[in-house]
């Protein structure tokens, strides 16, 4: 397996859980991280976890946010070698939850995913790519 040391990540929803959790491993095999997440304050206990790792609060879900997260790593560090697309939110079933809730799911978990990997792919050099991490909400069924 090719070296991570110094390979540039980009992690979404690199604050809590699984996201976190991948941050770490990264961390450990030498990489730079850059992780967002929406909440200032995750964003904050996460860097405090991930010493040598930088952090921004911003929506995947909304556009602006996602070209402000590509701007601020090409501005940081000119490129990225790996973008981890994990953020999303878990809601209602279509069945039970009201119109904004699961609107928000969709919205973050599958366009705020695809808008990334689009703008963040522009960022990648040779050899990089996106990672996708699923939603088990999106096996969950209502009813």
């Amino acid at each position: 397996m090719e070296s991570l040391n110094g390979k540039r990540v980009l992690i979404s929803g690199g604050t809590r859980g699984i996201g976190l959790a991948i941050a770490e491993q990264f961390g450990k095999a030498g990489a730079r991280l850059a992780i967002f997440s929406r909440d200032p304050e995750n964003v904050e206990d996460a860097l405090a976890a991930l010493p040598d790792a930088i952090g921004l609060a911003a929506d995947v879900g909304k556009h602006d946010d996602v070209l402000r997260v590509v701007e601020w790593i090409r501005t940081e560090w000119g490129g990225l070698d790996v973008l981890v697309s994990n953020a999303g939110v878990a809601g209602e079933s279509v069945l039970d939850g009201p119109y904004e809730e699961w609107h928000e799911v969709v919205h973050a978990n599958l366009v705020g995913s695809m808008d990334l990997a689009g703008e963040g792919s522009k960022l990648l050099g040779e050899g990089g790519f996106v990672l996708f991490i699923g939603s088990i909400s999106a096996d969950e069924r209502g009813g």
